[in-house]
Order: structure tokens, then C-alpha cells, then sequence
């Protein structure tokens, strides 16, 4: 073996000892770490701990007059290994405060107070553990201010358009459900509201018929149970129906006799398949007034129709016009 052999053998004994070595102390530091992490690990230590507060839905006929409290921040006491597992454990991570009826059953007009000892009872709760120590927490209590609101019944009303697409019509009335709901505010301002409105909607070539659920439009500084009503449209396709309608008239003195030419005028109008059988003559009344007809000099008028169906559209009256004659009764 040359000397240049022999030097890069020695050399790379000696990269592997320096190697080794380094191995060596690495796993005694990693073995110091985790002798001092479990040493540490069983002192006693403190935690200090801030929840997100979740309270109950308030009330309808409650206003809160301040904000609550959204967090609260507490410490607690505990071996390290324990307070690791808390850190990690599932729990959950919301502090959750009942109202258990307090609005209804407070000593106190408008204010009542979450005590102590309650918020206490809720964090241990939350903690989950029988040997960990609640040192203290913020705040103490929570001081619940509100006022009670008056309350009124008010119909509801459709806001908005709705177009049919071709061929179609409503076979029956637009419908809000509920048709009223109930409103709280100040009795001021309940005075001067008639009903409530839902927000503008803008419906174009509804063909089939449709449950929308619709937001009512209100102030803020109110509540609306439901806020929301449901909106039917019942929709169908429509037909084409005439009916022949006698003509009558109407404030006709005692003495006098109306008579028209033709007696019956055709009235046409579009109804759903649904309601075509049930559409009769009895729907209709024709008439001519007679305090229109001492007025006019022509000889000849339009009927006026009457029809209180709300499923028939585009009526039309054939001849439009008809002649007649006012004569004194023998």
C-alpha cells in the first residue's frame, strides 16, 4: 500500500470517529430533552385560557340595552402532562350561557346577572377534568341589561312583479304564508305600521307553479317573527272560454223599462284547464247605468262587466257595444 493510500485510510477512520461521535452526543441530547420534558412535564404549572362566549337566541320580545361580554378569559392550575391533554383533548372550544327564563322571571325591571358561581360551573364544565384547579377568571359576572318590547299582529303583502310565460295564467290567488306575523318594537312605532311588506322580487316567465321563500323588508330597530313567509304562485296553462251574458240594468226607476239589442253578449276570457267546467253565467253580470244612459244621446252603450274571479284575464265582450231603449212601463 502507497503513503498516499495509507494517509486517505487514515483520514477516513478518523471522519468516521468524528461521525460516531457526533451521533452519540445528538442521542444524548435527545434523551436529555425528553428527560427534561417529562420532569417538566410533572411540575405544577398555570394556563391562562380565553373562550369565545355563545349565548342563547334572545328572546323576540327582548332588546338587549348594552352588548355582552363576547369572551372569557380564565386560568387554571394543573400538573404540565394534564394541562398538555386539556390543549389537545376534543372539548369544546365555546362557552355556552342559557337564559333558563330569566327575561320573564327577573326581580329587577330590565336587569338581571349571571352570577359567580354559574360562570364558574360553566367552565369546569368546559374543562373536563377533576383535577384541574380554576385560579380565577374575567369577568366575574355578567350584568344583563334589556328592555321589553310592545308587540302587533300585521298582515303581510307581496312586493314585486311576476310575469307568466306564454300560454300560462294563475289558476288560483297569489298566497303568503303566513298571511301575518308578529312585530316587536316600541309601541311609538307600532302605532304607525299597517302591515309589512317582503323584499322587491322580480319574477319573469314562470311557467309552473312556485314556493319561493321570501324576506319581509322591515327597520332594523325592530323584530319580525317569522322574518321570512312563503310565497305561493299557482300556475297553469289557460284555455280560451266564451259565455253568453244577459244584459241588465241597473238604477232603473220604477216606471221605466230597459231594453237592449242583442240581449246577450258573448264575454271571452282566458281561464286554466283546472277551472275551465267551473267558470259559468253566473259569474259575470253584464249592465248599463242609468244615470249614463239619460246622458247619452247615441243610442248605444258599453256594458259594464262585473267578475269577481281572480284565475280569469284579458275578458272581452262581444259586440262590445250594444243599442237600447228606455221606455216608460204601461
Amino acid at each position: 500500500m502507497s503513503e498516499i493510500d495509507q494517509v486517505i485510510s487514515e483520514r477516513k477512520k478518523i471522519r468516521a470517529l468524528r461521525t460516531r461521535e457526533v451521533l452519540i452526543f445528538l442521542v444524548f441530547i435527545l434523551i436529555s430533552s425528553m428527560l427534561w420534558f417529562f420532569y417538566s412535564m410533572e411540575k405544577v404549572r398555570e394556563l391562562e385560557v380565553s373562550l369565545p362566549l355563545q349565548y342563547e337566541q334572545i328572546p323576540a320580545g327582548i332588546v338587549l340595552s348594552e352588548p355582552l361580554p363576547q369572551h372569557i378569559n380564565f386560568k387554571v392550575r394543573d400538573v404540565g402532562i394534564n394541562l398538555l391533554i386539556y390543549c389537545f383533548s376534543s372539548r369544546n372550544d365555546t362557552l355556552h350561557i342559557r337564559w333558563n327564563n330569566r327575561f320573564a322571571n327577573t326581580k329587577k325591571e330590565g336587569l338581571f346577572n349571571i352570577e359567580y358561581k354559574e360562570l364558574e360551573h360553566s367552565i369546569l364544565e368546559n374543562l373536563q377534568s377533576s383535577t384541574v384547579l380554576l385560579v380565577e377568571f374575567k369577568p366575574h359576572n355578567i350584568n344583563v341589561r334589556f328592555d321589553k318590547l310592545s308587540d302587533k299582529m300585521l298582515p303581510v303583502q307581496f312586493a314585486g312583479t311576476i310575469k307568466l310565460s306564454q300560454q300560462y295564467v294563475l289558476s288560483d290567488k297569489i298566497t303568503l304564508k303566513p298571511s301575518q306575523v308578529k312585530v316587536y318594537g316600541s309601541k311609538m312605532q307600532l302605532d304607525t305600521m299597517k302591515f309589512l311588506r317582503t323584499e322587491s322580487l322580480k319574477i319573469n316567465e314562470l311557467s309552473k307553479t312556485s314556493k319561493l321563500k321570501v324576506k319581509l323588508d322591515y327597520p332594523e330597530n325592530i323584530k319580525v317573527v317569522p322574518n321570512e313567509v312563503e310565497l305561493n304562485i299557482p300556475v297553469e296553462l289557460f284555455t280560451e272560454k266564451t259565455i253568453s251574458v244577459p244584459v241588465k240594468g241597473i238604477n232603473i226607476p220604477s216606471n221605466m223599462q230597459l231594453r237592449t239589442f242583442p240581449a246577450h253578449v258573448d264575454v271571452s276570457f282566458f281561464v286554466g284547464l283546472s277551472r275551465f267546467d267551473s267558470v259559468n253565467v253566473n259569474d259575470f253580470s253584464l249592465y248599463l247605468d242609468y244615470h249614463n244612459l239619460v246622458i247619452d244621446k247615441t243610442g248605444r252603450q258599453k256594458p259594464q262587466i262585473s267578475a269577481s274571479l281572480p284565475y280569469i284575464s284579458n275578458l272581452r265582450l262581444q259586440p262590445a257595444e250594444v243599442e237600447y231603449i228606455l221606455e216608460e212601463k204601461r
